[in-house]
């Protein structure tokens, strides 16, 4: 199997060839990369570049791809496209340069609020794209700013996605550890509604954040607070705010909602509901599915978990959630719900031995 190896990349390829004149830096690099093979080809691979070092020790090949992430620097992202050019020579890897907006060392602010930011969206894209078409994902930590560094590494051990890592010119390859940590979405279904607005807009007012929280005194849950910072009456995520967004991003786009034959013949019957199909795109999002449900009301009358859209009150969505996907088992409309639970209410049992489909 092949695998998509992302890397930030810096600019050590340059060795100290400086970036000005900008037009003739390309050219200068290349003839100090062929210097370099020619004097000691056997330790070229370690000298030629950060990120070149880490992959000739990873075995990169024509099987894999490789997805180079440059800081939004003229010089990173030159850099990063003679990396891609010495992957392919070198390696037979495809490669891809994608620049990230924000991230750069002159401004604090636009660092943290919109480097670190993309920089967790494009692993999160990547690691899905990588799921998506059946290959392993690999962090090559090697690379790039090293105020990012520790950013990437808590994106890597906290989302289990392999990253190595070594140190500067040394022939060891350390490979980083998962962190067996997730996010708690029922921990944090009170506050759904304020996280999910925050995510959407990126900055809010204090008292408008706080007005999606009624009730509950957020600054002395220490919990909570981790995910947020405030600035001058504003409120902007903080770096672990933005990772676990991208992990719950990441959770809803790839979760599978399969279901039961039941659910099936109604989501795909004649006039199906707008609102049916709102529920179902719904129910991947983990923080949604943690807001305060309706299961009390039918206490006695099922052992499944209920979910109604955000924006009206029915369909109801009766389903259970495994690690491979939600299964719902029913869907019923308001005039359905109130007199199925009435009866012999609706209970998991009913289900074991259904053939569940997945649900596009």
């Amino acid at each position: 199997m092949g695998r998509l190896i992302v890397g930030l990349t810096g600019i050590s390829v340059a060795g100290r060839e400086e970036y000005e004149p900008a037009d003739s830096f390309s050219r200068r690099v290349r003839q100090r990369l062929r210097d370099e093979k020619a004097k000691d080809g056997a330790r070229y691979y370690t000298v030629a570049s950060a990120e070149i070092n880490v992959l000739s020790k990873l075995g990169c090949s024509e099987e894999d791809h490789v997805l180079l992430l440059a800081s939004d620097t003229p010089v990173g992202k030159a850099c990063a496209e003679l990396v891609r050019e010495t992957v392919k020579n070198e390696f037979g890897a495809e490669g891809e340069v994608q620049p990230v907006p924000g991230l750069q060392m002159t401004d604090a602010t636009l660092f943290r609020r919109d480097g670190v930011r993309n920089l967790f969206e494009k692993l999160r894209r990547a690691q899905a794209k990588a799921q998506e078409l059946g290959l392993d994902f690999v962090l090559n930590m090697n690379g790039g700013f090293k105020s990012v560094l520790p950013f990437a590494a808590l994106y890597g051990m906290t989302q289990q996605a392999p990253s190595y890592y070594s140190y500067e010119w040394t022939s060891t390859l350390i490979k980083l550890p998962a962190l067996p940590l997730t996010f708690d979405w029922d921990r944090l279904g009170f506050a759904a509604d304020a996280l999910i607005a925050l995510r959407d807009k990126g900055i809010m007012q204090a008292h408008e954040f706080e007005a999606l929280l009624p009730g509950h005194g957020y600054r002395d849950d220490p919990l909570f607070r981790v995910l947020i910072e405030e600035d001058d009456g504003l409120v902007v995520p903080s770096a672990a705010g933005d990772l676990m967004f991208e992990r719950l991003a990441f959770e809803a786009s790839t979760s599978q909602v399969l279901l039961s034959p039941r659910a099936w013949r109604k989501a795909k019957g004649s006039g199906t509901e707008p609102a049916t199909l709102e529920a179902l795109a719904e129910i991947r999002d983990p923080l949604l599915r943690a807001k305060p449900g309706h299961c009390e009301r039918y206490a006695g009358k099922t052992n499944l978990l209920i979910w109604k859209t955000t924006t009206g009150s029915w369909p109801r969505l009766f389903y259970w959630v495994e690690r491979n996907g939600v299964h719902v088992a029913e869907i019923l409309r308001h005039d359905e719900y109130d007199v199925a639970t009435e009866g012999k209410g609706v209970w998991r049992e009913e289900f074991d031995g259904d053939d569940f489909h997945r649900w596009e």
